[in-house]
């Protein structure tokens, strides 16, 4: 796997606080046959391998998101945050919108 690919990777992981799974099985996936991977129960993912020196890279894996409030009859979606949101950056940004099966369905898109 290409750097490039391993990125896209990672960051096309999807998840929001409290619902980091996905993000969770895309890491034990990369992780696996480097090392043994272990979760604890706060989601936080563990490679360990090898002797002598360590290393730790520390990252959230978390990311902003919203929950659906609401849906108008005119087909508005209402949301109310999850976490910490700077509204002056959500006009045009893409948003991706997942159901109640969403880890087993593909992501629709849609432009907010």
């Amino acid at each position: 796997m290409t750097t490039t690919e391993l990125l896209k990777k990672l960051t096309s992981a999807y998840g929001v606080s409290g619902a980091e799974e996905n993000i969770v099985e895309t890491l034990k996936e990369l992780l696996d046959g480097i090392g043994e991977v272990t979760v604890d129960s706060m989601n936080n993912v563990y490679c360990t391998f090898g002797e002598g020196y360590h290393f730790l890279l520390d990252a959230h894996c978390d990311e902003i998101g919203f929950t659906v409030k609401a849906i108008t009859d005119g087909g508005f979606i209402k949301l109310a945050a999850i976490g910490g949101v700077d509204r002056r950056m959500l006009p045009g940004s893409e948003v991706c919108i997942h159901g109640k099966s969403y880890l087993k369905s593909s992501a629709s898109f849609i432009k907010g």
